[in-house]
């Protein structure tokens, strides 16, 4: 089964666009952005789609890295560049998710 993993996406948009926002694409991560009604108004697979934020993301607070349909987890890292470079429980949760059938 393939699946789709979020880790500290901005599924929601990020406020911490605004300092990228004369570029195209930091409109376009901002919460409430065409982009993102668009990404928003396509159902998300059953089983296909997870997110995992972390307890405190200082770039995507964890309720701006969800999307309806989607599986959600927290783990307990704190920071956005340590979830993804420096979280055991984040390693041990993916290795997890990936064994799944």
């Amino acid at each position: 089964m393939k699946r789709f993993v979020s880790l500290g996406g901005p599924l929601q948009g990020t406020l911490t666009a605004w300092f990228i926002v004369l570029f195209g694409k930091g409109r376009a991560m901002l919460p409430g952005s065409t982009f993102f009604k668009k990404l928003h108004s396509y159902p998300v697979p059953h089983g296909k789609m997870i997110t995992i934020s972390a307890q405190v993301d200082e770039l995507v607070p964890k309720k701006n890295n969800t999307i309806t349909g989607a599986k959600s987890y927290v783990v307990t890292a704190w920071g956005h560049n340590r979830i993804h470079l420096g979280s055991r429980t984040t390693y041990d949760l993916i290795a997890r998710l990936a064994a799944m059938r």
